[in-house]
Parts: C-alpha cells; structure tokens; sequence
C-alpha cells in the first residue's frame, strides 16, 4: 500500500532569497516559510511561530527568486523529505524539508498605519 507524504503550507517568507547551483550546474533555492499557530498557556491564548524549509529546484527556483522576497505571502504543495550524510568524523546527519511541488503565488496586501496606530490592509 502507498502512503501519503503531502504538505500545505501557506506562511510568509522569513528572509530575503538566495538562488544556488550544485557542483552539476543545477539551481535550488531554500525558502524559510513562517506559519503561526494558536498556543493556551494557563488561561491566555498566544502565538507561537513555526519555520519551515522548502526547497524548490529548476524553473520553480528561478520563479521564487524572480516574484518573492522577504515578507511575501506564499502557498506551497510538496512532500516532505528527509536527507541523510555521514560527516567526516563519521557522524550521521539527517535534515529534514519539504521539497516543493507546486508554487502559488498570491495577493501581496500593503499595510499602513491607521489612525488610532493600528495596521490596516490596503486594497
């Protein structure tokens, strides 16, 4: 039987991109995406954030650094994969990330401040 390995992610990026190539000439680029989630802590709900790394290859790679920055607001579909190496004092690593399938870019809303300080979405 086939399992499922599908992961949604709708955050904004955390930092500024970098596009990167392997030794074969092959480029990537590793998405930092923030998503933030509802936490009780004794009787007061608060957020915490947590950070994902998504890395598309190829096309997709050049169109992630062509249309997003910092700050953007991104969907990505993918499956989660897991990266395994030895270092050279033998110590096995793992690493895990979403590779990226599908890349939905949307809507970017600018923000300004309202009048009593508050952000307000501009349309």
């Amino acid at each position: 039987m086939r399992g499922i390995n599908t992961v949604f992610i709708l955050g904004r990026l955390g930092k500024s991109l970098e596009a990167k190539s392997t030794t074969t000439g092959k480029s990537y680029v590793d998405l930092h995406i923030a998503t933030n989630r509802p936490v009780k802590k004794s009787d007061t709900w608060t957020e915490e954030t947590d950070w994902h790394r998504v890395r598309f290859w190829g096309k997709q790679a050049n169109t992630c650094c062509q249309f997003l920055d910092k700050g953007s607001l991104v969907a990505i579909e993918g499956s989660l994969r897991t990266d395994q190496w030895t270092e050279d004092d033998g110590q096995k690593q793992f690493r895990s990330y979403v590779l990226g399938q599908q890349l939905h870019l949307l809507p970017q809303h600018q923000r300004k401040l309202s009048d009593n300080g508050g952000l307000i979405p501009l349309n």
